[in-house]
């Protein structure tokens, strides 16, 4: 809110009352400004809607489902279960009266803990104007989270270390276009890949390097998230194609459950259920993504950072 509140006015002052300047030199044109959307991760957007955590009882922003603890750890299952609610879609005007209600008893409104400074954001929708981030919870978080259950013992008859390398060889014959920047690396050091390299794995390599390694479910499986994302990341988008994409992330998140069991039905999982409101809200997923920030963090975090205290306070100072 220390950012968000002023934020709030300047907007709200930029969309009534907007900017004059002259297009011509001759006419005077008055501008204004209208904030569409925002899009962070998961971990940032229960914050900026003043909600419960994703790894807390109604934890999703986007619908008002329980979740089931498992684990020390709250899990968003998708079969029928007994101890869970049949959830409902959030709207905006459901959030708004959580968020009144629950500061008139002092206590979270199914997972709302009272106003946000976003609620006083003119023209915008506290539900419709949140997008979904692709980088993270889908590339950096689902494609990596799937890949490791599938290259552990128990996946097809091969050790994890023979999988790898048979990947690794696969991944050095694959001879990439000139569009793509980052060339496949070896799968030993996924963990430092980029999201952009996850993105690859997910979108062109994981289905030729994992063929024959593991049974034809798991490699269908997985390819209905490849196919999923990938139509909801194209330069345009037919209504039809949406609705094919949710049908195939719809039937990835039901079998995620089936195969690898509640354990593993963390809330970026469930996330994928609610991409193709943000498609239809706002477009393809490359419209809003977060990719090019992220870039232009890393950038300015080594252009003006030299010391580890205060970091903030360096860039705004130095950039």
């Amino acid at each position: 809110n220390v950012f968000l509140q002023p934020f709030v006015e300047e907007a709200n002052y930029l969309s009534s009352i907007g900017v004059k300047w002259k297009a011509d030199n001759v006419h005077t044109v008055r501008s204004r400004f209208i904030p569409t959307c925002h899009c962070v991760d998961s971990k940032e957007r229960w914050k900026l809607l003043n909600m419960t955590q994703y790894n807390g009882y109604f934890g999703c922003t986007f619908c008002d489902i329980l979740g089931v603890s498992i684990n020390s750890g709250i899990r968003y299952p998708i079969l029928p279960n007994p101890e869970m609610n049949v959830p409902q879609l959030r709207t905006n005007e459901s959030i708004l009266q959580n968020m009144i209600a629950a500061y008139h008893i002092g206590t979270p409104v199914k997972g709302v803990k009272g106003p946000a400074a976003l609620m006083n954001l003119h023209h915008y929708g506290l539900l419709s104007g949140s997008a979904v981030d692709d980088l993270h919870a889908i590339h950096e978080d689902n494609a990596q989270h799937h890949t490791e259950l599938l290259l552990k013992p128990g996946i097809g008859a091969l050790s994890a270390e023979e999988k790898i390398r048979i990947i690794n060889a696969r991944m050095r014959t694959i001879k990439t276009p000139t569009g793509i920047a980052r060339k496949p690396q070896d799968i030993k050091r996924r963990a430092q890949w980029k999201g952009s390299e996850w993105r690859n794995w997910l979108f062109y390599y994981n289905i030729p390097c994992l063929t024959g390694l593991i049974s034809h479910k798991y490699i269908n499986h997985l390819a209905m998230l490849s196919f999923g994302t990938f139509l909801l990341s194209q330069d345009e988008i037919t209504r039809h194609e949406i609705n094919v994409a949710e049908n195939c992330l719809l039937k990835y998140v039901t079998l995620f459950e089936e195969y690898f069991g509640i354990q593993h039905m963390y809330y970026n999982v469930h996330l994928l259920l609610h991409f193709t409101t943000c498609v239809r809200n706002w477009g393809p997923l490359w419209v809003y993504f977060t990719f090019n920030f992220e870039s232009w963090n890393n950038k300015c975090i080594r252009m003006h950072v030299t010391s580890p205290q205060n970091a903030t306070e360096q860039i705004i100072h130095r950039h």
